[in-house]
């Protein structure tokens, strides 16, 4: 079983309940999320601004997948607030890639 908590920390544990490996990850996020909002001029009331901020939670992933359809290998994908990463399932990092916001 993989876990990622709101920190970034992604961890592995066998069935026993014995850890296999842990990592810091920026995948990381809080509650409730502070988002920059962008909006069209023409949208804008008279003393609104063009960027502002809202609160809205986040829903971070962790999900495995296969890189190729005959693998027996398992990869994790791990989503926080603005970055991912795929990760084996030794705990190694293979790719870290920033969120689009």
């Amino acid at each position: 079983a993989v876990f990622l908590v709101s920190d970034g920390v992604m961890s592995s544990f066998s069935s026993a309940g014995v850890q296999n490996w842990q990592l810091q990850t920026q995948a990381y996020w809080t509650q409730p999320a502070v988002l920059r909002v962008e909006r069209h001029e023409d949208s804008l009331m008279a003393g609104e601004d063009l960027v502002s901020s809202i609160e809205m939670q986040i829903a971070p992933s962790l999900a495995g997948f296969k890189l190729h359809p005959h693998s027996h290998w398992e990869h994790i994908l791990a989503l926080g607030m603005h970055h991912g990463l795929i990760a084996s399932q030794n705990g190694d990092i293979l790719a870290e890639f920033r969120l689009p916001d």
